[in-house]
């Protein structure tokens, strides 16, 4: 047998579920266990496992098998070898897999229960961040979510739900839909929290659950908090971070008298922070917060790496951070000639201002599609057969969180003629794919595009995110590579009525008119819209009729993957992801 001396445990086994061995040899002798492995090491005399350690020291191939009179736990083998590749050992997991799957299910189950976004809301920049507990007996129960409720006010909520588990993500689903109810009815705080009470004591496990809720008023410069048993919130200045002080209630279910709902004053750029059990870990917040810059992003990523460390946390640690704004983002205006070069002024302007609102990027590119085809619709067609006129675009965020933006011209609306290519028309339904609303009006003085989206801003971005369109990229630029066989053709820039012609133009000639065949990469495409699609469906009929083939590479995931994947391309040609 080789020499033992290489054996080292390969990565921290404390981190593995179940119960981890590192054994040497065929005797099976144990040189290191995670805490569940020394707690019950009776696994390792198993009949079932020993076959399975013998055959993976034999064949160094790993393996899996149940235990036995234990129909539900699993023994997973593996080879640990010396540096010289010589099999020297085995990593041995037990799981049990009724726990590993209730693991999975919980937290399936919790995410659901968390919102998606985050609502974009004038006045107001929020954050939120939410941590699992690292045993997953002790996961799942806390929630949170912000609503904009009327008047310019913001109303937040964070939880924690008694016990963990499926239980408790049932009793927060339950808490959490009572209490987003009662705020769009427009209950106030104290009603609010009165009606959980009711909720709780009628909720088996619901009873001892704790809940703080806050509306933000800052037109008024006031911010009314009410806790049931929670954690008293953080206010931000700019100078200093306090604990918000004022005699909180007991539990939901607990209480036989409330302490009415704490009124404090809150100013333009001052950040409100709601917080969960599981981030008192480190002692007083406020102590951390010296010194760290007022921006939602930064207080979130502070206060989880300060009070974390990276280190195994024994309850759910949630957090929602809320900064009022000094000022609004104005509603946008533009107004073009219409005349196709301008479609980049339009997406130029529209990527400034939303920049200003703080979109995020997969926000941004929606919303620059279905812009951009009401905008193309309006500039190729409302003036047909005479001088081109006026094509104007507005938008703005509503208080409810709605952002609503409006295409007008002073021409006719363009109709499909039932003789006209079957690929075209489908504008419309990359808008609609795009946007939550969509509303054509046609009249004598014109023709009003009106569509709707609520925003959202992702909860858990942790990472950098791409930046939106940049200006250097409007061009389309070519990259032509050809084959003996094929030819293939890079695309970067955007694709869109400014330069389809020429590309259509090209990649015929390319294709030498459908009978070669020719494979496009748009991995260097930001944006195809309604034009551009055209342009690749006629490619592909003509590559059928002539016997060629046409075939489309796209990053998965990307805006025109979705784009070519909701027309149907897929349908006509190879439509390949990268």
């Amino acid at each position: 047998m080789p020499d033992r001396s290489g054996l080292a445990t390969p990565f921290p086994i404390e981190d593995l579920p179940g119960a981890v061995w590192l054994l040497a040899g065929p005797g099976a002798e144990v040189l290191a266990a995670n805490s569940n492995a020394s707690a019950n090491p009776a696994p390792l005399s198993d009949p079932e496992l020993l076959t399975a350690l013998a055959a993976v020291l034999e064949t160094g191939r790993p393996t899996r098998t149940g235990l036995t009179g234990a129909p539900t736990r699993v023994a997973l083998v593996g080879p640990h070898r010396d540096p010289a590749g010589a099999v020297i050992g085995c990593l041995v997991q037990v799981v049990d897999v009724d726990e590993v799957a209730a693991r999975w299910a919980v937290a399936a189950a919790q995410n659901r229960l968390l919102p998606a976004t985050l609502p974009v809301v004038p006045g107001y920049h929020l954050a939120a961040r939410y941590v699992a507990a690292t045993q997953p007996g002790r996961a799942g129960g806390d929630f949170y979510d912000a609503l904009a409720v009327g008047g310019g006010r913001l109303a937040v909520l964070l939880g924690d739900v008694v016990g963990a588990g499926l239980a408790a993500t049932a009793v927060t689903a339950q808490l959490r839909g009572a209490a987003i109810s009662a705020l769009l009815d427009g209950d106030g705080v104290d009603a609010v929290i009165a009606r959980l009470d009711r909720l709780a004591a009628h909720v088996p496990g619901a009873a001892g659950s704790t809940v703080c809720i806050a509306v933000l008023d800052p037109a008024r410069g006031e911010l009314c908090v009410g806790s049931a048993g929670h954690p008293r919130p953080l206010l931000l200045t700019e100078h200093e971070a306090a604990e918000l002080s004022w005699r909180i209630g007991p539990p939901l279910a607990l209480a036989v008298w409330r302490p009415p709902a704490h009124t404090a004053t809150i100013a333009a750029g001052d950040v409100f922070v709601l917080y969960s059990n599981g981030l008192l870990n480190a002692g007083a917040l406020t102590d951390s917060l010296r010194g760290v810059p007022r921006e939602v992003d930064s207080v979130c990523s502070h206060l989880v790496g300060s009070t974390l460390n990276g280190e195994a946390i024994l309850d759910d640690a949630a957090l929602l951070v809320v900064r009022t704004e000094p000022s609004r983002t104005p509603p946008l205006s533009v107004a073009v000639t219409a005349a196709p070069d301008q479609l980049a002024t339009i997406r130029r302007a529209l990527r400034e201002w939303t920049a200003r609102i703080g979109l995020d990027p997969d926000e941004v590119l929606g919303l620059q599609l279905a812009v951009g085809e009401a905008a193309t619709n309006a500039i190729e067609h409302a003036y047909r057969d005479r001088e081109p006129g006026p094509v104007r675009l507005t938008a703005e965020v509503r208080g409810d969180g709605d952002l609503v933006v409006e295409i007008t011209d002073e021409g006719e609306w363009r109709t499909t003629d039932p003789g006209e290519n079957q690929h075209r028309g489908r504008g419309m339904h990359l808008i609609r794919s795009s946007m939550d609303e969509l509303d054509v009006r046609r009249g004598a003085d014109g023709t009003v595009v009106r569509m709707s989206r609520h925003l959202g801003r992702a909860r858990l971005a942790e990472e950098p995110v791409d930046q939106p369109l940049t200006d250097e990229t409007d061009q389309v630029s070519f990259e032509v590579h050809t084959g003996h066989e094929e030819v293939l053709v890079r695309l970067s820039g955007i694709l869109d009525a400014v330069d389809a012609e020429e590309v259509h133009r090209r990649l015929q000639q390319l294709s030498r008119a459908g009978s070669a065949p020719l494979t496009v990469d748009l991995t260097g495409v930001r944006l195809v819209d309604s034009t551009g699609v055209r342009v690749l469906f006629e490619l592909a009929l003509q590559a059928t009729a002539a016997g060629g083939t046409l075939t489309v590479l796209t990053p998965e995931g990307s805006l025109p993957h979705r784009v070519l994947s909701i027309t149907g391309l897929d349908q006509v040609a190879t439509l390949t992801i990268r």
